[in-house]
């Protein structure tokens, strides 16, 4: 088999008229769009064969922006005749290549677009700027392409690849924010639902990971506004769905460690030889996430859930919440906070100091479903939560390199990576106890 990629150039500008086309830059959109288009051609082995590129501003730009330092240079053609709209000149042009595993085009539509009419039998309607496109052919000789002989095996849109493009034109904000969310229950879920599913392509491909992060808060907040729910009025199926919730909402949770883990080590793991270690298993956890995001049971939890949060029924119940009820159950949430709180001490391990994280978390959302306006108390809640969600990411990276560090397979015959790892580990516990007292010192929360 063969394997063709197409590129097509990021957005350019048209700001000065004065430009011959061939001339024109890309625009302050078409920049932005290359650092997750460079990923993803990267990572999907676009840049892994010969690169034939068309020579207008705007291509070579692109391609500069895709290839810098990722492949050698005597791979790449700039070519004057692939500046074209005319896809019979790509096919002439692929006809010249020699034996060639892999051949990518940095070019232009209609003639990218159409190349792919010619080789697919159901190509896409459209092929955006800063879109990439992989077709898979016979292992036939570049001269001999058939028609409709390809097989498409990935189109990426910028919105696919960039949590940037994605949010670019969307609404960030539910419905009526400004408002209690006491007032618009049904409405605020739906649109987390929405986002939730808008985000999961973004997720499965995993070239951007603040498509995971905030698939992750979309998820989280939809189950703890349903907790807060759940604690006030009795509602059918809720229990259930909170439940299931937070079954897919653990699916993440592997996968969201690694790449905070990665972020905040890099350099070091870099240094101790263990960066490829953290690497695989974060692909491996990706590839067991986007499993879990495609399996049916998912797909029939969130069609339940949607039912659910759009209902009638599920609607009528959430007006019957009274600013009363919220508040007595806020105070009492409060109250038990505060006193597992003062319970803990050096001692106590890190799990008391989880499920305090816990509580706090719930404590926010029912604070939202009373009144935003709380300004003062809002922001010692978010305080605490970054101390206790510290804390947690401190837990998590001392196991991800007690891991490691266990893992006789990954060290040296010298123990010379064993001898860097051992600093980061007692780096990262001196930064764990001084957290814990921290948190020991200010976990009192006032009304």
């Amino acid at each position: 088999m063969t394997d063709l990629f197409l590129i097509r150039h990021g957005k350019s500008s048209w700001a000065d008229e004065s430009l011959r086309d061939q001339e024109r830059p890309l625009n302050a959109r078409g920049q932005q769009q290359l650092p997750a288009l460079a990923r993803a051609a990267q990572q999907l082995g676009a840049l892994d064969g010969l690169i034939l590129s068309s020579n207008a501003q705007r291509a070579t730009q692109t391609l500069a922006g895709i290839t810098a330092d990722r492949c050698p240079q005597d791979r790449i053609l700039t070519e004057p005749g692939l500046y074209t709209f005319d896809y019979r000149v790509l096919l002439k042009a692929l006809s010249t290549v020699d034996d060639e595993r892999t051949v990518t085009v940095v070019g232009h539509n209609p003639a990218l677009l159409d190349l792919a009419s010619h080789l697919l039998d159901y190509p896409p309607d459209s092929f955006p700027t800063g879109s990439l496109m992989h077709i898979r052919l016979p292992a036939r000789p570049w001269n001999k392409l058939k028609k409709h002989s390809g097989h498409l095996r990935t189109l990426l849109t910028p919105r696919d690849i960039s949590f940037q493009q994605f949010i670019r034109k969307r609404d960030k904000h539910s419905p009526d924010s400004a408002g209690p969310l006491a007032g618009h229950i049904p409405d605020a879920l739906l649109h987390q639902y929405h986002l939730m599913r808008d985000l999961e392509n973004g997720v499965m491909y995993g070239f951007d990971e603040e498509f995971l992060h905030q698939y992750r808060v979309a998820l989280r907040r939809s189950r703890a506004i349903a907790e807060s729910v759940a604690g006030l009025i009795e509602v059918r199926h809720l229990h259930k769905a909170i439940k299931t919730l937070g079954r897919h909402a653990r699916a993440t949770s592997a996968l969201r460690d690694l790449h905070v883990f990665i972020a905040a080590r890099e350099e070091d793991l870099r240094a101790a030889g263990a960066l490829p270690f953290f690497q695989s298993l974060a692909h491996s956890q990706q590839q067991q996430l986007r499993e879990h995001l495609q399996s049916g049971n998912y797909q029939r939890d969130m069609d339940r859930w949607f039912r659910l949060i759009s209902s009638s029924s599920f609607r009528k119940h959430t007006l019957n919440l009274k600013p009363k009820d919220i508040r007595h159950t806020l105070e009492s949430r409060i109250s038990r906070y505060n006193q597992r709180a003062a319970e803990l001490n050096e001692q106590s391990p890190d799990e008391d100091i989880h499920a305090l994280r816990k509580m706090l978390k719930r404590i926010r959302y029912l604070m939202e479903l009373q009144k935003p306006g709380r300004n003062k108390v809002m922001k010692k809640v978010k305080k605490r939560q970054s101390w206790l969600g510290n804390f947690q990411d401190l837990h998590v990276h001392l196991e991800l390199l007690q891991r490691f560090r266990e893992d006789k397979g990954t060290l040296t015959e010298n123990d010379e990576t064993e001898d860097a790892i051992n600093p980061l580990i007692e780096s990262v516990e001196q930064d764990k106890a001084a957290l814990k007292e921290q948190i020991l010192t200010h976990h009192r929360l006032m009304l």
